[in-house]
């Protein structure tokens, strides 16, 4: 009799223990060998567990498997240590770790076991409270609710209360409310007690589960639920009205819902955008514009006001823009209000970051790039900056422009049109984006041929004094002056444009890589007609620096050698101080010790009475591309590029 007890409590440990070697490969295999030398009865495997030969075990489902698991945790906590808290959820959080993503997991099993002699809702919020970190803790409750069949008002509370603080401000912090009404869901007398006890001591922390609790309801009784969020709306509580109208919104999107109720939560939002002020009228617009993907009601009187203007509905638009953006696209209304946000300021930088974010979308399909386009230059019309670099609206719409540079066709369409515009913030806003562009992007830029072609020759002259006043980067400014070459007709219209431009301005700042990109362009240009030009363009700045070369120097023009080498050292002792002070808090000044040495390239360490072999010193060195005339004439330069952002289109 001993001995065949003995068998069986082995036999079943056994399978438990296969189970758990299954569950930490973090898979949902179901099937494992029995390790060689044991053995198990069949009278030993639990339900849903499978002896497929002598020496290999199967469960038929990872529900199955799990509940073996947890069965085994439970038994093997209760003979240790009885039902404590603390081991209970660190027990949880081991198995939890090996589980992540799988539709049934053992950790919320292990706490259902725990539940019908533990208050798990209660036990988490303590734990939060005494500094366990509170996701952990929320992950396992998470887990845990599909197998809990009660659960106390109170304790639901409690732990509100405890993960407010924690988790304020973070995006996962509702996950947990989204799994606790999932559970209300089915217990609709749970949920209207969670509710009116929560209006007993409503608080920040408690506010949002008010709420859930309601919106849990409506998947029995829409219109009961309905009523009560109407009834909170016009409540004197601090918070449920806000409450009230946070539900309405929820209420919108319940699947299946009665047309009769949906119709009585529209009009009681829309009265309430039009009736209130203040927090209240921001929570019914938020209300109405996260229900605009299914909801038409909405729409005449959220484009009204977004039409004049309406900060708050435009900023909540931008948020629907984002986030139901395949829904609003199918309702066909995504263009209409792409079409009202360049009434959206800057200030408002979290809508800005969605409205990026929303185009930066739409432009995974190309022809959504006119809109997109369209958007950005109305925008910048309204909100733009007349200054000479415009950085702002380049790290406003930093996807989109992402987007948007490698998009050829719209890219060309957008250079070309914002550097004629006759709106100065368009070309400014551009030299913005192509200073941040020429960071992270190729400066291969082309203008739009079909643009070009329809352009008179003061157009051209217009153009090119653009380019010069707005484009700062040598490569880009060169690579658009050389595109004006596509153009029809570029013999008679674009070469005495495209001459002085490359060889009396750019070529003078640049005289050596202005020839060697139009010698390499004359040999990629050279099916197409313009080889002669280009090498006659590259021979004449050749000939301009050549002949300045061979200008004599006057003497008379250079300062004394004494001065300069009083000049030079001045300098060095400069740069060797402001070297010093950078310095003296590195870590590798606090690591090593520092030896001056009066002259040599090489060093070596010492180290443990030993000192180690020796290394060469190499020089290193970082060059840019700066323009002649900022050298010899920085304020004349800075007055010529003011007068080519000054130029108008009928100046010749």
């Amino acid at each position: 009799m001993s001995e065949g007890t003995n068998a069986s409590v082995t036999g079943a440990t056994l399978v438990a223990e296969l189970a758990l070697r299954l569950h930490q490969t973090r898979g949902i295999g179901l099937r494992i060998d029995i390790p060689a030398g044991s053995s198990v009865a069949r009278v030993d495997l639990p339900d849903g567990c499978i002896m497929v030969d002598e020496g290999t075990l199967e469960f038929d489902s990872l529900l199955a498997r799990n509940r073996v698991i947890a069965q085994a945790a439970f038994e093997e906590l209760l003979s240790v240590s009885g039902l404590c808290s603390d081991a209970l959820f660190e027990r949880a959080h081991v198995l939890w770790r090996d589980e992540i993503g799988h539709d049934d997991q053992a950790s919320g099993r292990l706490l259902a076991l725990a539940s019908w002699g533990m208050d798990v809702l209660s036990a988490a919020a303590q734990r939060i409270r005494n500094g366990s970190n509170v996701f952990d803790v929320l992950h396992l409750i998470e887990a845990a609710l599909p197998h809990l069949q009660t659960i106390r008002v109170s304790s639901i509370i409690e732990l509100s209360d405890a993960k407010y603080e924690p988790t304020k401000g973070d995006m996962a912090a509702g996950v947990i409310n989204g799994a606790l009404e999932t559970w209300l869901e089915t217990r609709p007398d749970c949920a209207r007690q969670l509710h009116a006890s929560v209006l007993d001591s409503l608080t920040e922390a408690t506010a949002s589960v008010a709420g859930n609790a309601i919106v849990a309801l409506a998947k029995t009784d829409h219109a009961a639920a309905v009523e009560i969020a109407r009834s909170d709306v016009q409540g004197d509580i601090p918070l449920l009205p806000q409450v009230g109208c946070w539900t309405l919104g929820r209420l919108l999107l319940v699947e299946d819902a009665p047309m009769e109720s949906i119709k009585v939560v529209v009009q009681t939002v829309t009265d309430l955008i039009q009736r209130e002020q203040g927090e209240l009228r921001s929570q019914a617009i938020r209300a109405a514009a996260g229900a605009m993907h299914v909801v038409e009601a909405f729409d005449s009187i959220l484009q009204r006001l977004a039409l004049d203007g309406d900060q708050e509905v435009l900023s909540a638009a931008t948020t629907a823009l984002f986030l139901k953006a395949k829904e609003l696209r199918a309702r066909g209304i995504t263009e209409r209000w792409l079409g009202l946000m360049p009434a959206l300021r800057p200030e408002f930088a979290g809508a800005i970051r969605h409205l990026d974010h929303a185009m930066a979308q739409l432009l995974s399909e190309r022809a959504n790039s006119p809109i997109v386009v369209s958007t950005l230059s109305n925008w910048v019309a309204k909100h733009g900056q007349k200054v000479p670099i415009d950085s702002e609206t380049a790290e406003l719409f930093d996807n989109t422009l992402r987007k948007l540079s490698s998009m050829e066709g719209p890219w060309s369409s957008l250079l070309t049109d914002w550097l004629l515009s006759d709106v100065v913030k368009h070309p400014a806003a551009l030299a913005g984006m192509l200073t941040q562009i020429s960071h992270h992007a190729c400066t291969d830029l082309k203008l739009d041929k079909l643009r070009l072609d329809d352009l008179s020759v003061e157009d051209l002259l217009f153009l090119a004094r653009r380019l010069l006043g707005y484009v700062h980067d040598r490569a880009q400014l060169t690579s658009l002056a050389l595109s004006m070459l596509k153009s029809t007709e570029a013999d008679r219209r674009i070469y005495p444009v495209l001459y002085a431009l490359l060889v009396d301005e750019i070529g003078y700042d640049y005289p050596g890589s202005t020839v060697k990109a139009c010698r390499t362009a004359a040999e990629d240009l050279a099916a197409g007609g313009h080889k002669e030009f280009l090498l006659q363009v590259a021979g004449a700045i050749d000939k301009l620096v050549e002949a300045q070369t061979n200008l004599p120097v006057r003497n008379e023009l250079r300062p004394p050698t004494r001065l300069r080498r009083l000049f030079a050292r001045a300098r060095a002792k400069q740069m060797n101080e402001s070297f010093e002070t950078a310095s003296e808090n590195s870590i590798f000044r606090q690591i090593a010790t520092q030896i001056t040495i009066k002259a040599g390239r090489g060093t070596f360490s010492y180290r443990d009475a030993t000192y180690g072999p020796s290394m060469k010193l190499a020089s290193m060195s970082h060059s840019i591309e700066l323009p002649r005339r900022e050298t010899f004439d920085p304020i004349g330069n800075s007055i010529r590029h003011f007068g080519f952002r000054l130029a108008k289109r009928e100046e010749t």
